[in-house]
């Protein structure tokens, strides 16, 4: 018995690290061959979640690349955020969608909670160094593994396909015709909030300053964006918290401050998310204060400019 558990044992090992030695071997193929690239009249590039992800239809912004991408937190942002800026030498202006959901606790779950990390991690496995892989396996070990699982086997796909386009799996403009506010609305009114808005999420704070400082290292110029909601959206009770967050770590980035948009129910497809319809309108007047000079506004008159701006 003790034989057969020493030669299991002997067998486990040399497995493992076969398994440690292809999982290496992947993430350095695909580190050397994944391409970011977007097209390159693209100048203009935005990152963000669900919001930016459904509220800028790009292909009515000439010269602007949506490269948001539902349920991201920062700390994907940032790797992807490194490849893209890498391989597009093109881009001069990085806009980051800030939104006050971002600095709530949830944040957290975005980062290691199973489903959010199984959706993620695949994509930026071979681009994560390894005291970040010993951050996710720190906060949810059994979902690291399951994600890394993920991950090896989607790399080995992409390898033995010969597709390394990594361009398509980064984010993108979601087209939906989906409106369900006045449902949402009438439910929420019969339901209590038991949400504390107070709790924060110092990590992903973390990350999204990481994402500055890559772009301010690349010579790039950043700004921080809010995209507009409907007025019942919950998590705008922190608003004041908020606002201290923004101004106490990120005072000296340019804020475009598009949440007084105004937006129908019509063109919502919930509470937080526009539908095509809205990105339409939305889309079209971005293009215009885009090129009526929004970004060569000094920073603090930004807001002003905006408002002045802002349709009826």
């Amino acid at each position: 018995m003790r034989d057969f558990l020493r030669r299991l044992t002997v067998v486990a090992s040399i497995l493992g690290v076969l398994l440690a030695l292809l999982v290496v071997a992947c993430n350095l193929i695909i580190n050397k061959k994944a391409s970011f690239k977007i097209p390159a009249a693209d100048t203009l590039v935005l990152f963000g979640h669900f919001h930016s992800e459904f509220a800028y239809n790009d292909t009515l912004i000439p010269g602007f690349k949506n490269l948001g991408s539902g349920g991201e937190a920062y700390f994907y942002t940032f790797r992807k955020m490194e490849n893209v800026l890498a391989q597009n030498p093109q881009i001069r202006t990085v806009f980051i969608e800030f939104s006050n959901n971002q600095v709530t606790r949830r944040m957290n779950d975005w980062i290691w909670a199973d489903s959010y990390m199984e959706a993620e991690y695949p994509i930026y496995a071979p681009f994560i160094p390894l005291q970040d892989h010993r951050y996710l396996f720190t906060h949810n070990f059994r979902g690291y593994i399951n994600s890394s699982s993920f991950a090896l086997k989607q790399q080995m796909i992409s390898i033995l396909a010969n597709d390394y386009a990594y361009s398509k799996l980064i984010g993108r403009y979601f087209y939906t015709t989906a409106n369900k506010v006045d449902s949402l609305i009438a439910v929420q009114h019969t339901m209590a909030d038991t949400v504390n808005y107070a709790l924060t999420s110092p990590d992903n704070i973390r990350y999204l300053k990481a994402c500055i400082d890559l772009c301010r290292a690349h010579g790039k110029k950043v700004w921080l964006v809010r995209t507009p909601t409907h007025q019942d959206f919950p998590v705008l009770k922190n608003e004041q918290l908020f606002q201290e967050i923004r101004n106490k770590h990120f005072g000296d980035v340019p804020f475009l401050d598009f949440s007084a948009f105004p937006i129908r129910n019509t063109e919502l497809a919930d509470l937080e998310h526009l539908n095509c319809y809205g990105a339409s309108r939305f889309s079209a007047w971005v293009d215009k204060m885009l090129k009526g000079g929004l970004l060569s506004q000094p920073a603090q008159e930004t807001k002003n400019f905006i408002h002045a701006n802002m349709p009826m």
